[in-house]
């Protein structure tokens, strides 16, 4: 059978000079404008098998399709170049990798045991702050990922903001105070101790009843100044200018802090995994996803890059909001995997990425061995590039075909098929125990380590939704900001864990909550109500209470008619030294003559 001869890229032509080796990647597989799949999938011709090719200690399926090259060079693997070392292979990588590149003849799929490229780990894991150790603090774990410039920058626009958009107080409400960033560790304290306690309203955690009263948030701050804390909570000045295509502005400062703080501050071992996430909302928000399969399904996605192995699994190293914006001249898909990987600080290390299968492809996983990262995930069989003749027959059974880089195509029939690709696995078949029918199952290596490792990186969700210091909420980015806000927190439960702290995840946020309020001045009183009139001024003082406005000319109950007999009134005057709203006449008078008495 002739070889196709590779098809051109006309719509990436313009770049065929550009030194970036990921687009000319692309432009030799020329992504969307080549022909289809199974014209470029080479069937080698078939030979007939050798006594001397069965591996009784490998399940191979249906292997009646044994097939192989024609050629000499693409024969199949003698019993020399079958034991070459990794350092071998390592050292040869990249070139197999550029000789055999996607859409040219030379990238063949053939039933032979895969021969995965091995790259040596050169990154230095581990916590980066000699100023931590096992018996830090909670809080000063915590403080590392909300630095005290970025408690400053949201203290300062939170003032702004109250300042530009002034609101009316009620009668029992004073105005508006700036706030500091003592009364703000206090403020976020709270927020996180709600998720320790359940209430059904939240004004419940201010309540007198004996039944659910909790003291510490009353001796805190007030409600209505939680809640105007809440109300006025910003991140950015809305007045200055902002560029219009980016849609996560009004968090931007935010987002940038917790992103350096998040690869800097700890360094992930060598195996890693991506996957996307649905951050539940209920607002109004052109970026609004609806995925009906997933518990969770309107809210927004999120794509993250965690650790998935050793104390810090689940610890967050990169994550990317989604706001609508992800087209350009890669996949989406792929675009996403580098970006996270790129943010992270990750790529040329030899680090080893396990991905859903919305994210895996034959073009991700070539260009990662190009730069010295392997990579494993389900895949979707119908896509570019993907042998066209994988087929497991039978329960239990595999099918898999192998390329000259590297890199595996296997099928294994369950309940229904399951197509792995990876650059580190062969097709390995694992026994497992016993089941309750006392039957002996077996399972291919790669889907055993795949399953494992994709279940740490819902770890650190699990442990956000313990214990949520998020609330409903119309405006979306308050909604981020305290999903975020849990991130730091596990962030920070996996960086004690990782120096040798012992604390759960319950406890380690107790002590937090501890550090925080007594940062924020634990123990003071916010009470926001009128003072009270004094008990018995002296004579010489009587002239001066003098009748003034109410704020903003609003109208108040009297306070000396409105509980008595008389016909219930309402006024705009108050007494300027007892602050008591009373009638001009004549209450005012009456008053002042009670207290004389």
């Amino acid at each position: 059978m002739d070889d196709p001869q590779p098809s051109t890229s006309r719509g990436l032509s313009h770049l065929s000079n550009t030194p970036d080796p990921l687009l000319n990647l692309i432009i030799h597989s020329s992504d969307e404008e080549c022909v289809e799949s199974d014209e470029k999938y080479m069937l080698p011709t078939k030979r007939c098998r050798a006594e001397d090719d069965y591996d009784p200690n490998v399940a191979l399926g249906d292997d009646s399709n044994w097939e192989d090259s024609d050629s000499e060079d693409e024969s199949e693997l003698s019993d020399s170049e079958s034991d070459i070392d990794s350092v071998s292979l390592h050292s040869m990588s990249i070139n197999c990798c550029d000789r055999n590149t996607l859409g040219t003849s030379s990238f063949v799929w053939r039933k032979r045991e895969n021969n995965p490229l091995r790259f040596d780990f050169t990154a230095t894991p581990g916590v980066k702050l000699p100023d931590l150790d096992a018996a830090s603090q909670p809080e000063e774990v915590f403080s590392k990922f909300l630095t005290e410039e970025l408690l400053e920058k949201i203290v300062q626009e939170t003032n702004r903001y109250a300042s530009q958009h002034t609101k009316t107080p009620f009668l029992n409400m004073k105005g508006w105070e700036d706030i500091t960033v003592h009364e703000f560790r206090a403020y976020l304290g709270l927020q996180i101790l709600m998720g320790l306690q359940s209430m059904p309203h939240m004004q419940d955690f201010w309540s007198h009843d004996p039944l659910i009263s909790s003291t510490i948030f009353s001796q805190t701050m007030s409600w209505d100044r939680f809640d105007a804390i809440t109300s006025a909570l910003h991140f950015i000045d809305n007045g200055a200018d902002h560029p219009a295509v980016d849609r996560l502005w009004k968090l931007r400062p935010v987002i940038d802090a917790l992103d350096k703080q998040f690869s800097s501050i700890f360094v992930p071992n060598k195996l890693i995994s991506v996957d996307e996430i649905l951050w539940g909302f209920s607002g109004c928000h052109q970026a609004l996803q609806y995925v009906p399969n997933k518990r969770v399904c309107s809210g927004l996605k999120v794509y993250k890059l965690c650790s998935s192995d050793g104390p810090e699994a689940g610890y967050t190293t990169a994550f990317g909001i989604y706001m609508g914006q992800d087209r350009g001249e890669l996949p989406t898909s792929m675009k996403v995997v580098i970006d996270l990987m790129e943010k992270g600080g990750l790529m040329d290390k030899g680090y080893e990425v396990y991905t859903g299968n919305w994210f895996s492809s034959p073009k991700l996983f070539h260009y990662l061995q190009t730069r010295k990262t392997s990579a494993v995930g389900t895949v979707q069989a119908n896509r570019k590039y993907m042998p066209t003749d994988l087929q497991a027959k039978g329960r239990g059974k595999i099918d898999f075909r192998s390329t000259n880089t590297g890199m595996l195509a296997l099928q294994w029939m369950d309940k229904r098929p399951i197509t792995m690709l990876s650059t580190v696995h062969t097709s390995e078949i694992e026994a497992l125990s016993l089941n309750c029918q006392e039957q002996q199952r077996t399972k291919p290596k790669v889907v055993l380590e795949y399953t494992h490792r994709m279940k740490r990186i819902d770890l650190g969700d699990q442990l956000a939704q313990s214990y949520t210091s998020t609330r409903k909420t119309i405006k979306w980015y308050i909604k981020i900001f305290f999903t975020l806000l849990d991130m730091a927190v596990i962030n920070s439960l996996a960086v004690h864990k990782v120096l040798g702290g012992k604390m759960a995840e319950a406890e380690f946020k107790m002590e937090l909550v501890r550090g925080l309020l007594e940062g924020g001045e634990l123990g003071r009183r916010r009470k926001n109500h009128i003072s009270p009139a004094p008990a018995a001024p002296a004579a010489t003082a009587a002239p001066d209470h003098m009748p003034e406005d109410t704020p903003f000319r609003r109208w108040r109950r009297c306070a000396f008619c409105w509980n008595s007999k008389r016909k219930r009134k309402e006024t705009r005057i108050l007494c300027n030294i007892c602050g008591v709203s009373l009638c001009p006449t004549p209450c005012f008078k009456e008053f002042h003559n009670s207290l004389d008495v």
